[in-house]
């Protein structure tokens, strides 16, 4: 049984720290020495706060302590320190050869998800930790890039002059834009969740032809009639298309218009 779970500890990708109950490390895998470029050796007697890093608040290696003198699991992301010089060919979150405010090099630091447990005896003392490690700065980073390009699009969407709203499947409105806003008086708050219906288009209400399953296909410039929240009638030439899911389904709506009024105003001026 022993021998079985020496192997499986020695296999497994995540770094395996165990302590005694004062902190001290007795054992770690093979993974802790990939992750963090600490033998066995090196590790041994040491305390976790080798990996320590500064980039971490304190309050949340106090949490951590607060939790394991309770006898609780603790578990969290955290900024960690590798051994120094050690770095090459990890994964890496930050630039290297840069220095942290701390004295740190950036290219030694890692994010990680440590998760500590303890271990009792059968008086239910505690006797020592086991610790399951995780290196995660790769997720952590893909995690930025994609928020970084949501908010990205979100500011190109927001920055439009042209009016820009979603709609799920059922005609209700998902998201607006500034421009929308500005166009109609609507605030987030008072047409989100909304029926599209609640902009009173024409022929929107009669005819909707972006779920018009007789004649799929992207609206372009189509000049329609919508009214704002204020009751004004407003003239506007819209885009719409249907969206998709990975299966080819329509999921809903995205629609784009620009407000003519008064350019249409001006014209029937000028004819009149």
């Amino acid at each position: 049984y022993w021998k079985r779970l020496a192997l499986a500890t020695e296999a497994t990708a995540d770094a395996v720290i165990i302590t005694d109950s004062r902190g001290r490390i007795e054992f770690v895998n093979a993974a802790f020495t990939r992750i963090t470029g600490y033998t066995l050796t090196e590790a041994i007697g040491q305390n976790l706060r080798l990996l320590q890093s500064k980039r971490t608040p304190a309050a949340t290696y106090q949490a951590m302590g607060e939790k394991l003198r309770a006898g609780e699991i603790w578990s969290e992301r955290l900024i960690q320190r590798r051994k120094s010089g050690t770095s090459e060919g990890q994964p890496g979150l930050f630039n290297e050869g840069l220095l942290t405010p701390a004295g740190e090099e950036l290219c030694d630091l890692f994010w990680a998800q440590l998760t500590i447990s303890p271990v009792l005896n059968d008086r239910k003392r505690l006797i020592g930790h086991v610790g399951v490690m995780r290196d995660i700065t790769a997720e952590v980073k893909a995690e930025r890039e994609l928020r970084y390009a949501a908010e990205l699009q979100q500011n190109i969407i927001d920055t439009a002059a042209t009016a820009i709203f979603t709609v799920d499947e059922t005609g209700r409105i998902k998201t607006i834009n500034r421009s929308f806003t500005n166009a109609t008086g609507y605030t987030e708050q008072q047409v989100v969740g909304r029926h599209c219906s609640v902009l009173k288009g024409d022929p929107c209400l009669t005819r909707c032809n972006l779920f018009n399953s007789a004649n799929p296909g992207p609206v372009f410039r189509k000049q329609c009639r919508i009214t704002a929240r204020d009751g004004k009638v407003l003239t506007i030439i819209k885009n719409a298309s249907a969206t998709r899911d990975d299966q080819g389904r329509v999921n809903g709506g995205i629609e784009s218009f620009v407000d003519v009024t008064e350019l249409v105003e001006a014209r029937e001026t000028a004819e009149e």
